[in-house]
């Protein structure tokens, strides 16, 4: 591939990825700043939450490292980084991962079909940068096509991601609503924080789409 056009796909994805993540911190670092007016931790707030969506088989535990939010279907447990924090930020990520505890209860088809490609993806998300380099180095334009198929692995986990996200955003945001767990302008705070984690899978997905034509370009070579 010209340098040119390489640069032409890499450098808008770059952007994007970079623009797309500094504006998702000053927005959950503007939400931190909120305290929520009814004065309940992150873990509180999941907890009723689960309850009030009927989920009694889900535990709650401390997350590994900051940003490090998520749910563990396997285990059933939801990990906050932050539990002790009454902040609308928090309350927002806690919402939304019960959010992925209620898609899992539901047996939601985009939430297994995103569990079922993640173990592909994991493997994927190494094995087809080792190919590139490995082919690239020895010309052998097979294996550049082995990356290629390898990462469209990767990039099929990002966009099965989108709707699991997604989903998950609307039932936090139904679930916050319902239980009146905070004031209509946190909930307006809360809506635009998970905005903000969403955009993050947007970009994901289209940076992974870029690479694969990147990749393509780089196997016709």
């Amino acid at each position: 591939m010209n340098w040119y056009v390489d640069l032409a796909i890499a450098i808008p994805a770059l952007i994007l990825g970079a623009a797309a993540q500094g504006w998702v911190r000053r927005v959950v670092a503007e939400a931190d700043a909120v305290p929520t007016a009814a004065g309940l931790s992150a873990l509180r707030v999941a907890q009723r939450l689960l309850v009030a969506s009927g989920v009694h088989d889900v535990s709650i535990d401390a997350a590994d490292e900051e940003f490090g939010d998520h749910y563990d279907a396997r285990e059933k447990k939801i990990r906050l980084w932050d539990g002790g924090s009454s902040t609308v930020a928090a309350a927002a990520i806690a919402a939304h991962e019960v959010g992925h505890a209620v898609q899992d209860a539901e047996g939601a088809t985009s939430f297994r079909l995103r569990t079922a490609v993640a173990p592909v993806a994991a493997v994927a998300s190494v094995g087809w940068f080792v190919l590139t380099i490995v082919g690239m180095m020895f010309g052998l334009v097979g294996l550049v096509h082995l990356a290629v198929l390898l990462f469209a692995a990767v990039a099929a986990f990002h966009l099965a991601t989108l709707p699991v996200e997604l989903g998950a955003s609307r039932r936090a945001m139904a679930l916050v609503r319902s239980g009146g767990l905070v004031t209509a302008e946190e909930e307006r705070i809360v809506r635009r924080v998970l905005l903000a984690a969403a955009l993050t899978y947007l970009t994901t997905a289209l940076i992974s789409i870029a690479q694969i034509v990147e990749l393509l370009f780089v196997g016709e070579e």
